[in-house]
């Protein structure tokens, strides 16, 4: 994830032609690469998807 925001790639520590090398790696040797979706959505207004979630009220904040 970039700057912890889900849906997003970190392109200076993971460029995508090295991902891209290491995922048709894994498929020649017959594995595959699992995406894993991490639920939290960055708390930033101007994100998309946080947002997007607020104006839909998708969002349960602990007032503690």
């Amino acid at each position: 994830m970039d700057e912890f925001q889900d849906w997003t790639f970190d392109p200076v520590h993971y460029p995508p032609s090295d991902v891209r090398e290491f995922v048709e790696g894994l498929h020649q040797k017959n594995q595959r690469n699992v995406l894993i979706v991490d639920p939290g959505i960055k708390n930033r207004t101007g994100y998309k998807y946080y947002d997007e979630g607020l104006i839909q009220v998708l969002f349960f904040f602990n007032q503690s």
